[in-house]
């Protein structure tokens, strides 16, 4: 199979450690061509032999780079660059004018006037000024007069009076403020005026300011009239499709069809559990409601909007989910008069009391911090300089929200290995960094949406950044930058620069987790040691502590036991209304965190705790322009649009709400046989084996409890979209796998989740989908290690289970409950039946997806890269009958060497000769090549074993040998 796709330019370097022996072997699978290479080259030293580059690797050298020029106090101004820049953007977005002003002329001091960092600030400066004017009327206000004159004024004296090199950017807001600010012939040559200043300063410049995107599609007609002989020809053609484009067709939204009538649809059975995770989700879900989408017959155009506003309010609804969960919780309490001292208040009421204290703090201190930054000590250096502009952007009531949240969260994430209990201590620096990268995210999220410009406007730059794209990905390598991508890049580069200064982040987070710990408290009861009375007195919920770790001094933040023995029964739920699935396209993906939601940020590489290179060599990537065909690629996934499967939901909302153990559903009330007591109470080891039974019965429980929980979440979920359109952003891990972001329901779930998933858009089956069709439902069923032809034969003897299945899921033969995935199974039965029933079948509409499974990639890897025919036999690379399966061919190999011990008379080879299955192996083989260790492997086999052997599972750990 791989050699259809091999490539047509082979490469004439032989592989590493090419020799005479591996020359000798004429294989045709050996993915090299060597034939040009001299004989001298051939059968002389080894080390000459390499892979042929195709990319220059992407170097980061830190080492040679000098550390930024700090800049001196001033009007409360000091840091580097990149932090002035922050503190710029920062006092732009809280209004905050004549600090920025101040910014950008110490940064004229210290920069040249070509300087990227200075044309950007300024640029940043009259953007904030355009951005005025549209808000206050334009030319129709004397608001909206004096504003453009102030703009007018910035340009003339500190820009183009102080010989400041201008960019297309900074000339195209000039433009764009003439066009709303001006009116007749004056607007005429202000427009006129700035394009010849562009053509001057050259062709592609010159370009750039008469086709940006920036402009909507008013501008672009006013422009285009206006400066109409700067155009060339082809120039003209393009600008008359784009005004035959301004009412381009609906994209981004589909309609649902044959919708479920949601009143009359039963709900789905609560599972009991611990915390408020249910009712968070539902409390999410009740977005979708409080906004229903708009009858059929409405225009598609208003079915959209409409679309869009219920999924902004879908991202938005996180945080105040959680404090209306506290204020109901400590409502609740009050009607029933209890005294809110009680040690038994449950935690939501406390956070609701956390919440009632922290924010009357954070508002005093947002006083102080206004008053010294409106007038700011020439020489005086405090806090409030770097974390004050900071503390002002978001709402405070989200800020203290966010930072409970954080806190209490860090507590119960973090278990000791061994004890299992929560941790005694957090450490101050992870709690201050974290708490600052989480509000930084928030405030991200505040920013998106206060965009002027929605992402889902209809305008001529997306169509033209369409077009980009599709021209962009077209090109087989790294493409040649225009001046405009450069100037795009270097806007970029420049803003990953200001994202929150490090020391700034743990200056704010460590001035709110202070304030958290003299706000929070929690009532504790305790029996006096003399009186035996219960006394209870208030105490703080946290303490800040020094301790000395490996001879250094580390701050931690304490939790007082009573709030970690209050938490162990009763945990919190986490927050997913940010991660649900999306009702209209998720946003294209175009830089580091600009893409999927529409509002929220999600970065697009999913990085191990602690890797810091990971960002810096993406945007080095980005830089390079290499990442064309990854932002096309996710974009394409993430555009999918799927749709819950209303048959297949509504069979498992039946057999969900029996609370039996149907399918992969968890049962709701699991029985298990306790075993005896043992009779002698004085056997230690019966008495030891007799306590490791019953706590393997009650993980047992809690397992397929914890089970039946998250199912409820994704069946709850599912109703709730049951009627709408879906689409999933996606983004990558760090090897380069495209993975969902929503993580309850989500097409690569499990079984029940993969069954009730289909694409939203039918296609024709033709002769050969109704064959695929047939092959994926005997796939599903387990049926899988045959060939293809057998495979449609299996399914076609089997029809009327199919149609049993289809007609009468649970009160018939049940026939699909037998199979390996049985809501697949399920799913693929509707189908067909439906296919077959049709006029037409070759005709019939499918949606359903057809999976198809990789065999150990890792391993195809490796037998791809070293020619190794034996291997690639095993892990499909060769064409055959019948699928290979490596884990049976382990497996095999494993069960001859226990036979062989087990005749060699090893007691535990006898009992485990016979009884070793696929499963026991297939986790190790996979996990090899990813570098799993030998404990690890042998963790992976004991599992395994305690299932095939539950009774047996503490002599078989025991035993080392046969494990490993």
């Amino acid at each position: 199979a791989a050699d259809h796709y091999a490539s047509a330019n082979q490469s004439p370097f032989p592989p590493p450690g090419f020799s005479s022996s591996f020359r000798s072997n004429a294989d045709k699978h050996v993915p090299f061509d060597y034939h040009h290479i001299s004989d001298a080259q051939r059968d002389g030293n080894p080390k000459l032999s390499a892979l042929r580059p195709t990319v220059d690797p992407i170097i980061l050298n830190t080492t040679t780079q000098n550390p930024h020029e700090l800049i001196k106090v001033q009007k409360g101004i000091h840091g580097d660059t990149h932090e002035l820049l922050q503190h710029l953007h920062t006092c732009i977005r809280i209004g905050r004018l004549n600090r920025v002003e101040a910014i950008i002329q110490r940064l004229a001091e210290r920069s040249k006037p070509d300087a990227p960092e200075l044309v950007h600030a300024h640029t940043a400066y009259l953007e904030e000024h355009l951005r005025m004017l549209a808000s206050e009327g334009g030319n129709e206000t004397t608001k909206g007069k004096q504003t453009l004159k102030a703009m007018q004024k910035w340009f003339e004296t500190e820009v183009r009076n102080k010989g400041v090199e201008v960019d297309s950017k900074l000339l195209v807001v000039m433009i764009r403020g003439a066009i709303r600010g001006m009116d007749g012939d004056k607007r005429d040559r202000a427009i006129r005026r700035y394009v010849q200043w562009a053509e001057s300063l050259g062709e592609e410049m010159h370009n750039d300011v008469l086709e940006s995107e920036d402009y909507d599609d008013n501008e672009f007609t006013i422009l285009g009239r206006v400066a109409s002989d700067f155009y060339s020809e082809e120039q003209m053609q393009e600008l008359q499709q784009e005004f035959a484009e301004t009412k381009p067709p609906v994209h981004g939204y589909h309609a649902p069809t044959d919708p479920l009538d949601l009143e009359t649809l039963p709900e789905v059975n609560a599972t009991d559990q611990k915390g408020g995770g249910l009712h968070r989700v539902k409390r999410a879900m009740e977005s979708y409601f409080s906004k229903p989408p708009l009858p059929a017959t409405a225009p598609l155009e208003e079915q959209r909007e409409r679309a869009y506003e219920r999924q902004k309010l879908v991202e938005e609804t996180s945080v105040d989910i959680a404090i209306d969960h506290w204020r109901q919780a400590d409502d609740e309490l009050k009607k029933l008069g209890i005294n809110t001292n009680m040690q038994t208040k449950p935690m939501g009421a406390l956070m609701w009391q956390w919440y009632a204290e922290l924010l009357p703090m954070l508002e005093k201190e947002l006083e102080e911090v206004k008053k010294m930054l409106s007038a700011p000590d020439q020489r005086r250096e405090d806090d409030r300089y770097s974390y004050g502009p900071l503390l002002e952007l978001l709402p405070l009531q989200k800020v203290a929200a966010t930072t409970i949240l954080w806190v209490v969260s860090r507590v119960a994430r973090g278990k000791e290995w061994d004890s299992k209990n929560y941790e005694q201590d957090m450490k101050l620096n992870m709690l201050t960094v974290g708490l600052g990268k989480q509000l930084e995210q928030e405030c991200a999220m505040e920013l998106s949406k206060q965009k002027v410009r929605s992402i889902q406007a209809t305008t001529r730059a997306a169509r033209k950044a369409k077009r980009d794209l599709l021209k962009r990905v077209s090109q087989s390598g790294p493409r040649g930058l225009t001046a405009s991508d450069k100037a795009k890049l270097l806007d970029t580069d420049l803003l990953h620069q200001v994202t929150w200064p490090f020391t700034h982040k743990v200056k704010l987070g460590a001035l709110l987790i202070q304030k958290l710990i003299e706000a929070a408290s929690l009532p504790v009861t305790r029996e006096h040691p003399r009186t035996r009375e219960k006394v209870t007195q208030m105490q703080p919920a946290f303490l800040h502590r020094s301790k000395y770790v490996n001879g250094k001094k580390l701050g931690v933040v304490m939790p007082n036991p009573a709030l970690t023995k209050k938490m162990e029964s009763e945990p919190l739920g986490s927050l997913i209304a940010k991660r649900m699935p999306m009702i209209v396209e998720p946003k294209p993906w175009s830089g580091w965190s600009e893409g999927g939601y529409l509002h929220y940020p999600n970065p697009i590489l999913r990085l191990p705790q602690g890797d810091k290179s990971g960002k810096d060599y993406f945007i080095a990537a980005d830089a390079k322009g290499d990442m064309g065909q990854v932002y096309a690629g996710l974009t394409a996934l993430s555009k999918v649009p799927w749709k819950v499967h209303k048959d297949v939901f509504k069979v498992q909302l039946e057999a969900w709400n029996t609370g039996e153990e149907i399918a992969n559903f968890a049962p709701a009330n699991p029985q298990y046989d306790l075993p005896p007591e043992p009779e002698d109470r004085s056997d230690v080891n019966a008495k030891r084996n007799w306590l490791s039974r019953l706590q393997d019965i009650q993980n047992r429980r809690a397992g397929l409890h914890s089970q039946r929980c998250f199912q409820n979440f994704q069946l709850e979920i599912a109703r709730t979209v049951v009627n709408e359109t879906l689409y999933f952003p996606h983004n990558m891990d760090f090897r380069g796998r495209a993975y969902p972001i929503p993580p309850y329901l989500n097409h690569m779930g499990a079984d029940n989740v993969r069954g009730l998933l289909v694409f939203a858009e039918g296609k024709p089956l033709g002769e050969t989908g109704l064959r695929w069709l047939k092959i994926h439902l005997a796939t599903v069923f387990g049926y899988d290690k045959a060939s293809m032809d057998e495979r449609v034969k299996f399914t076609e003897e089997h029809l009327d289970d199919i149609y049993d299945a289809a007609r009468n899921p649970l009160g018939g033969k049940r026939w699909w409950l037998e199979s390996e995935d049985a809501w697949q199974t399920l799913a693929a039965c509707f189908e067909l039946t439906k296919a077959l029933d049709s006029p037409d079948p070759t005709k019939f509409l499918s949606t359903i997806p057809i999976q198809q499974d990789g065999t150990c990639n890792g391993l195809q890897h490796y037998a791809a890269l070293g020619g190794d025919v034996a291997g690639a036999r095993q892990v499909n690379l060769e064409p055959g009958d019948r699928p290979a399966d490596v884990y049976t061919a382990v497996a095999e190999a494993v069960k001859k060497q226990v036979h062989e011990d087990a005749l060699a008379g090893n007691k535990i080879a006898k009992e485990l000769d016979g009884r070793l299955t696929r499963k026991c192996v297939k986790q190790p083989v996979m996990t090899n090549v990813y570098g799993v260790t030998f404990f690890g492997a042998k963790e992976q086999v004991e599992r395994q074993l305690a299932v095939l052997f539950p009774e047996k599972e503490g002599r078989l750990r025991r035993d080392e040998d046969i494990v490993s």
